[in-house]
């Protein structure tokens, strides 16, 4: 007879408010050029790194307006570790330390989400990456969201 525990899944998830798990604007107008420099500069990366990718993707939906009871899996697709909320309508790429190529990122557009949704710290300061998944993104159809 197999442990109840491992066939029961009642789907329960409990949450707690907490800061956030991005980084936060923190100055007035008034601040000095050495101290806006200082802060620019710790705005850099945009998430906290102990945040997990179901902390940073669970506060992003709820920015979106989307509700706590979502469906959400890991999934893999051209390599990537990514998070499917509701069977794929928004896709998640949330590790801020591997860059994506663009051929892993046409992969995850071929998935037809959405919405994409890519931490802005997995580009790794490369602009043309961005620029060019926003352009197959809207070639597509496909809303991109990057946090």
């Amino acid at each position: 007879m197999r442990d109840l525990e491992s066939v029961l899944d009642v789907g329960f998830r409990a949450y707690a408010l907490s800061e956030t798990n991005f980084a936060k604007w923190r100055v007035t107008s008034a601040i000095e050029l050495t101290a806006l420099e200082q802060h620019l500069e710790g705005l850099r990366e945009s998430a906290n790194d102990d945040a997990t990718a179901d902390d940073l993707l669970i506060e992003i939906l709820l920015k979106q307006g989307s509700s706590l009871s979502e469906k959400i899996e890991p999934i893999e697709v051209a390599g990537l570790e990514l998070r499917s909320v509701n069977d794929g309508l928004v896709l998640a790429y949330l590790d801020e330390h591997t860059k994506p190529t663009l051929e892993q990122l046409r992969e995850v557009t071929d998935q037809h989400p959405a919405r994409i949704i890519v931490l802005e710290d997995a580009f790794r300061g490369d602009d043309e990456l961005k620029t060019n998944l926003a352009q197959l993104c809207a070639s597509r159809g496909i809303e991109l969201w990057t946090a």
